[in-house]
């Protein structure tokens, strides 16, 4: 009981003693007396009696006795019988009182108005205590409100004046919070809401204290507690709309202006917004004079002021029913301005609140999508993560919304700077991915216009941020390819996915799934260690796989320690050994693998493992564990791959079969043992059997992929007697490439005395198509080829005499007997125009290129192979080889086109690299070989430079070839493609950590001047300097041009910041300037000092570059470069050789737009892709055949000479 109701319970208590010691009471007939004093039990009874009497009695003005139970109500108006706290005896005394005041109608029974205003409030106060409707006191509850509504008893309070105010407020109030869901009555509601209706439109104006009442149920947290009491205010401020609107309006207004709300005690300042908004949902006419000064407020200098006017702004905007855009366009268009306001938290307000106006109002999506989409770029990382919030929610709540130009600019987030932004970013949409992809009810239309997601997170993968890449591998099976779907869906998104992927996002899942393998087999081999019985060198076994594993992370040092922490427990538990053998088995199933890895983590818990060890354990499973693909699904995706493959076999689709054969295969390197089953087996063979396949090479691939697990499957048996079959057609009949694909493939289906006979009856076969006129005789030159590369001892003999003879004649144009290439001799045989117009023979190219490949391939066959005696061959072919570059391709009798004469430049090229990685061949490669080689460098085609310098790094990053011709790389700025030198940056980048981590190796250290990248710039000054555009050091453009080269070079040592690196480099300009050309002695002295200044101007250059860009170089570290032979210490040489105009031009245009990219390389690094070779985590560790012959050597000059002085010799 309030302090107010106490006051008044003690007037009425005053009162009524006065009255009833002069006045006896009278009573309803056989009623009796009703005591203060009596005991609530027959107090009940007797108010029941009393009660139940006052019902049946007529009005006064009908009995026609005025003040008759004029005393009784006096009596049962006592404070006495008002404070008694029974519930059951107040409601009694209500419904008495109640009655009396029916009888006294329309005259009342009280005379002090003080007392009839307590006599009110204690009717209130009764109506909000609602009895059980399951009570017999329910009824008697019924009946107070009926009564009291019926006769508007509330209406007397228009009697008390200002006092009318209290009643009203308290009525709302307690008539309100009567209600809830449990006893919401819609007839007691409807009386309720008819009896403050009747009493607001009867008081003469509205009072803030009423309006008070009615607004603190619609908004927070009474809106959400009591929904019931929410919907009686929001219909009560309807019905009284028209009265309530004046007085609502100079409420907001004060409110607005003062930030004070008068007489209100139960919505304070902070929900006057939050009231607005409420108001706005159901009577949007209320707020409407106060929007000027919310709209006044949006451009407030307070921040806070301008904050919660936008927040109201965006809630009013986004309401479901809102019109407001429409009937305010200027409003509108204000609020779209704080889309860019100063302040990053309105900026994130807006972003958030944009969510409602994107699902509810289809007509606003446009500007605000505009609007939303420059957020993505917000210079303020909270607000570009508030976006990529939006665009989830909109996925989720309504996906046509989501514009396709928003969700592209937030994938570009990916690539954002900020760690925090570019993790969220990741893993929210990956999270997205898998929610559009599991939901049944989107359309494959709306599932596709997500698959960018899956191509940008994979694309992403190459970028050189370890803890990226772990990210991706992560959500890769948590979301991408949700681990947790069935089969069928499983398989469905990754070929759904696959089938719109581009080649870098390929490159990246073939990563990540052969990095699952490979960390699979080293737990593999770690277990298999632990279970040996046998001690003697298991533990340096051991710490091999453990390093092996621990290189895997991206932080080694710190995962190393927790690593064998778990090794311990692994050791020791033979629970979670037995557990991690299933998972790195071979006959798991995908969902006992995810039951396996949390027993594992729950017996780590359980013996008190540490937080870290516990959390990098589920890291290393999460990445490799095979939750995607077991027997079952791979069973699922083959079957679905060769449905696609027959429902599409109308000859067209070869990018289809390339691409969903190409998959299999993927899968099939990762996890070839969940091919060998009956099912997968069985669709295999159905693709062999398809009419017109076209993908036979992938095919082949795919089995040659899996062909190891064969051994130990006797289901197989069947399937491999058919593909031999179809091998054997193949090899013979086929196109070159499946040949080839097609002799492998027999090699490892079948064992070496099986592979022996049938290969054997294959070269014989083949031979019989060596000729120009036969159409499958670039078909045989390639199988002849595969059966050496598989089998040496066998055909190498053999073969080379026929290389000799039928081969170099075909080459050569030597048989001149042959009818050579006839029109008719084949259906395929193209044409193309040479320069001079006239037709060229295609068949006759393809020959040619055929045979050129046969020769370098034979040879690097051979090459292991001492018995077959090949090095005057390899000297005629490199000559061969020369002539082709130097002629530009043009050396063959039959016209050629240039797009041919440019296969023939790339062909040879290609062949010198080839023959270069091999020990047997390399000391046949002169300087002079790799001057002509560098010409492809600069080829006046872009494909062919492309194209070289990918087999150059393909072959570099193997180690197969040393440093001298890493130096190449500098020819890539001599024509002008940003892009591709920015990729270029990047495959430098990466072959200087391949060697970087080559020279930690102990036994590497006495190699160092065949590996240590610095010295690729000595040999990149040597190639430029022999240039044909480079004719004298007086040419400032030239010199500007190579200046370019070196700094390419310089730029990406730079971006490293390796300690000692560029002092080391100085040190190599340096040496190289006091040095002279040994190769030049048989020049005249002139051209010898011409050739050598065109070196050491070179060398000034790439000092001064050093100089002049390169900040903190420690100039005095002194260092001993061990340079190649050709190059002759001569003596210290300090004249300067570019002339001081350049130096000056070399200075200053350090501040040009080309030389203001300082940190070019550095960003090229972290915004390119790396080449896949890179990361590849699954190739194989042995040393190559490169490193093998250097070994003992300790002459660097005379080994590393040996080769380009060998025509001297």
């Amino acid at each position: 009981m309030t302090v107010q109701q106490s006051v008044l319970f003690i007037v009425i208590s005053r009162v009524g003693n006065l009255i009833m010691s002069s006045n006896a009471v009278n009573y309803p007939k056989d009623c009796k007396p009703v005591n203060a004093s009596t005991k609530n039990a027959e107090l009940l009874k007797r108010l029941k009696l009393l009660s139940e009497k006052l019902k049946c009695e007529v009005t006064n003005e009908e009995a026609d006795t005025p003040n008759r139970y004029q005393d009784l109500m006096l009596h049962l108006t006592n404070s006495q019988f008002l404070s008694n706290k029974n519930s059951d005896v107040r409601l009694l005394l209500a419904c008495c009182i109640a009655d009396i005041f029916r009888v006294f109608a329309p005259n009342l029974p009280i005379e002090n108005l003080s007392l009839l205003k307590g006599v009110l409030l204690f009717i209130i106060t009764v109506i909000e205590n609602v009895p059980d409707k399951g009570s017999s006191m329910y009824q008697y509850y019924l009946y107070l409100v009926e009564n009291i509504s019926v006769v508007e008893t509330m209406q007397i309070a228009l009697e008390l004046g200002d006092g009318a105010y209290v009643i009203l407020r308290q009525l709302i109030k307690q008539s309100f919070n009567s209600v809830n869901e449990k006893n919401a009555d819609e007839h007691i509601q409807g009386m309720l809401m008819g009896m403050c209706s009747k009493l607001i439109q009867g008081v003469d104006q509205i009072s803030n204290i009423v309006l008070d009442a009615i607004f603190f149920f619609i908004v927070q947290p009474q809106k959400i507690n009591n929904r019931e009491a929410y919907r009686m205010a929001r219909d009560l401020i309807r019905s009284n709309q028209t009265t309530l609107e004046p007085y609502v309006a100079l409420l907001l207004k004060r409110g607005l202006e003062t930030g004070i709300l008068d007489e209100c005690e139960l919505i304070s300042q902070k929900k006057l917004y939050d009231l607005i908004c409420e108001l706005h949902k159901f009577a949007p006419e209320m707020i409407s004079s106060a929007l000027p000064i919310l709209v006044n407020q949006m451009h407030n200098e307070d921040v806070s002021v301008r904050r919660e006017a936008v927040r109201l702004f965006g809630n009013l905007f986004g309401d479901q029913n809102s019109r407001m855009a429409d009937d305010e366009p200027e409003v509108w268009n204000e609020y779209l301005k704080r889309f860019a306001d100063v302040n990053e938290e309105i900026r994130r307000i807006c972003t958030r609140n944009a969510e409602d106006i994107l699902v509810f109002h289809p007509e606003l999506r446009g500007q605000v999508t505009d609007a939303v989409i420059l957020r993505c770029q917000d210079v303020d990382e909270n607000v570009r993560l508030e976006v990529l919030a939006l665009v989830q929610g909109l996925a989720k709540r309504k996906f046509e919304a989501l514009s396709e130009r928003l969700l592209t600019h937030i994938i570009d987030r990916i690539r954002d700077r900020k760690v925090r932004v570019r993790h969220a970013v990741i893993r929210g949409l990956s999270h997205l991915h898998r929610t559009i992809f599991s939901n049944d009810e989107l359309t494959n239309l709306e599932q596709s216009s997500v698959s960018s997601i899956f191509s940008a997170i994979m694309n992403h993968y190459y970028q050189p941020l370890l803890e990226d890449r772990l990210l991706t591998e992560k959500i890769f099976v948590l979301n991408l390819i949700p681990y947790k779907l069935d089969e069928n869906k499983r398989m469905g998104i990754l070929i759904n996915i696959f089938l719109n992927m581009n080649n870098y996002g390929v490159k990246a899942l073939e990563q990540i799934l052969m990095k699952q393998s490979f960390q699979r087999r080293l737990l593999r081999n770690l277990v298999k260690l632990i279970e040996q019985t046998v001690q003697p060198q298991k533990g340096k076994t051991i710490d091999d796989v453990i390093r092996g594993i621990i290189e895997c992370n991206p932080e080694p040092a710190k995962f190393s320690l927790v690593f064998r922490q778990f090794l311990t427990y692994l050791t020791n538990d033979k629970q979670i050994l037995l557990s991690l053998k299933y998972i790195t088995g071979k006959q798991y199933v995908c969902q006992k693998v995810e039951s396996a890895v949390l027993e594992i983590l729950q017996r780590l818990r359980d013996q008190k493992v540490s937080v870290e060890c516990l959390d990098a354990v589920r890291c290393l499973f999460e990445c490799c564990s095979p939750l995607q693909f077991d027997g079952t699904a791979v069973s699922v995706l083959v079957d679905t791959v060769v449905t696609l493959i027959k429902d599409n076999i109308d000859g067209s689709q070869f990018n289809l079969y390339y691409k969903l054969i190409k998959l299999l295969k993927i899968v099939a390197n990762a996890y070839p043992h969940c091919f060998v089953n009956g099912p997968t087996l069985g669709s295999l063979v159905e693709l062999i059997q398809i009419e017109n396949f076209s993908g036979t090479e992938s095919l082949l691939e795919l089995v040659i992929a899996i062909s190891a697990e064969f051994k130990h499957e006797l289901v197989a048996k069947d399937m491999i007697d058919k593909y031999v079959k179809y091998c054997e057609c193949i090899s013979v009949n086929g196109t070159p490439r499946a040949a080839k694909y097609a002799v492998r493939c027999i090699s490892k289906l079948l064992n070496t005395e099986q592979t022996r006979v049938k290969l054997g009856n294959i070269f014989q076969d083949s031979l019989l198509h060596i000729s120009a006129s036969d159409p499958q005789c670039c078909t045989a030159l390639k199988t002849l080829s595969s059966c050496v590369e598989v089998d040496t001892a066998q055909f190498c003999n053999e073969l080379l005499e026929i290389l000799k003879t039928k081969i170099m004649d075909l080459l050569l144009d030597r048989s001149a007997g042959n009818v050579v290439f006839n029109q008719q001799s084949t259906s395929n045989n193209y044409s193309e125009q040479s320069r001079n117009g006239t037709i060229c023979d295609e068949t006759y190219v393809q020959i040619k290129k055929h045979c050129l490949k046969f020769v370098a391939n034979f040879l690097v066959s051979v090459a292991q192979f001492s018995e077959c005696d090949v090095e005057p061959l390899v000297r005629n072919l490199l000559k061969l080889y020369s002539t082709l570059l130097e002629t530009k391709g043009d050396i063959f009798e039959k016209p050629c086109s240039p797009t041919h004469m440019g296969e023939f430049r790339i062909l040879a090229g290609s062949s010198i690299l080839k023959l270069a990685t091999k020990p047997r061949y390399a000391k046949f490669v002169t300087a002079d070989d790799l001057i002509t080689l560098s010409t492809l460098g600069y080829d006046e085609e872009s494909e062919i430079r492309h194209r070289f310098f990918g087999k150059l790094n393909k072959y570099l990053m193997a180690l197969q070839l040393h440093v001298e011709y890493m130096g190449l790389f500098a020819l890539v700025t001599l024509y002008e493609d940003a892009d591709f030198q920015n990729k270029v940056r990047v495959l430098v980048d990466a072959n200087i950590t391949k060697r970087r981590k080559c020279l930690e190796r102990s036994e590497m250290k006495d190699f160092a001047p065949y590996y240590q990248p610095e010295y690729c710039i000595a040999y990149a000054i040597y190639v430029l300097a022999k240039l044909p555009s480079f004719e004298s050091t007086k040419c400032e453009p030239e010199l500007r041009r190579l200046a370019e080269s070196i700094w390419f070079l310089l730029e990406i040592f730079n971006a490293r910041k390796e300690p000692g690196s560029l002092e080391f480099i100085y040190n190599i300009f340096k040496t190289i300037k006091n040095s002279t050309d040994s190769r030049l002695q048989d020049c005249t002295k002139e051209e010898l000092q011409q050739k050598n200044e065109k070196i050491w101007a070179l060398c000034d250059i790439g000092i001064l570059l050093i100089s002049y860009r390169v900040k903190n170089l420690m100039k005095d570290v002194e260092s001993k470069p061990l340079l190649n032979s050709f190059m002759q210490i001569f003596k210290a040489n300090t004249k300067v050789y570019v002339s001081t105009s350049f130096i000056k031009q070399l200075k200053t245009k350090k501040t040009n737009t080309r030389y203001k990219k300082a940190d070019t390389a550095e960003e090229a690094t972290k915004s390119f892709i790396r080449h896949s070779l890179t990361h590849n985590s699954g190739k194989s560790t042995k040393t190559p055949s490169a490193l093998k012959v250097t070994v003992g050597k300790k002459n660097f000059q005379a080994s590393d000479s040996k080769g380009w002085d060998s025509e001297n010799e």
